[in-house]
């Protein structure tokens, strides 16, 4: 499942967590200025900025994820029903979100400085492939990659649909 679709979900559901989203997406966008910036070459000052940066964006992308989750749960049903509509069989759906680094986010951001400092952008995030695979009794598979679309229509289930661009 697309990351865009989850957030666009989440403000969808909850107006004030565009906030949180937009809080995150700042971060990253100073972070990876930081980082270009400094072109590998971390004095003090610019140390001490990358750990405010750092700071920042840990705490959005924490929060970002939890809300992730938490929509997973809640659509997990009605993915569960539709699946079933679908295949023809009862299999169980399993919804689960595994992100690209351990957390806490912060310790992530601080192991792969070096990393992101040689390649001049953040290499462990929310933005990064993280990973959303739905599977049944046959094992996990991705839900939707690349371009891949949900039909547009009402729903009954009290969330919006996913096309609401």
């Amino acid at each position: 499942m697309r990351r865009s679709y989850l957030d666009d979900l989440i403000v969808s559901l909850h107006p004030r967590n565009d906030v949180i989203r937009s809080n995150w997406e700042k971060a990253l966008r100073q972070r990876n200025a930081l980082l270009k910036q400094v072109s590998g070459r971390l004095d003090e000052t610019a140390s001490t900025t990358l750990d405010v940066w750092d700071s920042k964006a840990a705490d959005a992308g924490e929060e970002l994820v939890a809300l992730r989750v938490d929509v997973l749960e809640r659509i997990r049903p009605h993915v569960q029903q539709a699946y079933e509509e679908i295949a023809g069989r009862g299999e169980t759906v399993h919804l689960r979100y595994r992100s690209t680094w351990e957390r806490p986010l912060l310790s992530a951001l601080k192991q792969v400085r070096r990393d992101d400092l040689r390649r001049s952008v953040t290499t462990r995030s929310p933005s990064r492939r993280g990973g959303h695979r739905v599977g049944g009794a046959a094992g996990p598979y991705p839900l939707f990659t690349g371009g891949a679309t949900m039909p547009c229509s009402g729903s009954a289930t009290g969330l919006p649909p996913p096309c609401y661009r």
